[in-house]
């Protein structure tokens, strides 16, 4: 069970499907077999992406290299394939499909959490410093007052 590719694509009515994105794990072919199978990849990427209506998801099977399709054509055109072995499981695999990376990756979501924590305590550091200037003024002017 593997995946050998995935992409993001985004597909515009009647014109060529465009890729976004991409990624491969061509490990298990030959040095020389690899780039005729990103090719291949790429072409059912491609295609069956095109013929795929937005909305909708499906698996088809490519004979060439003994390999699933999946994709997911969203409504608004965006779509992501993934390309596994056929020992894949189908469900795992269109879960992956529309899951997004935050969601789907535990650390991903832990640093955005941190990073909003980080944004968040930037802005409180700066509004203290802001009030710290405000209240130094006032006890100038105190001083002043005071003098007087």
């Amino acid at each position: 069970m593997k995946l050998l590719a995935m992409f993001i694509l985004h597909k515009e009515g009647d014109r060529k499907t465009k890729i976004l994105q991409d990624e491969f794990n061509l490990d298990s072919f030959g040095y020389f077999q690899r780039n005729g199978v990103k090719q291949l990849l790429i072409f059912s990427a491609r295609t069956v992406t095109e013929r795929t209506a937005a909305g909708t998801r499906q698996s088809v099977e490519a004979e060439n290299v003994d390999a699933m399709v999946h994709v997911y054509v969203r409504s608004d055109g965006l779509s992501s394939v993934i390309i596994s072995d056929s020992e894949y499981p189908m469900r795992v695999a269109h879960t992956l499909l529309t899951k997004a990376p935050s969601q789907a990756d535990p650390l991903m979501r832990l640093q955005n959490d941190l990073d909003d924590t980080k944004n968040i305590l930037k802005n409180t550091l700066v509004n203290v410093l802001e009030r710290g200037e405000k209240i130094d003024d006032l006890v100038v002017r105190s001083c002043d007052l005071y003098f007087a």
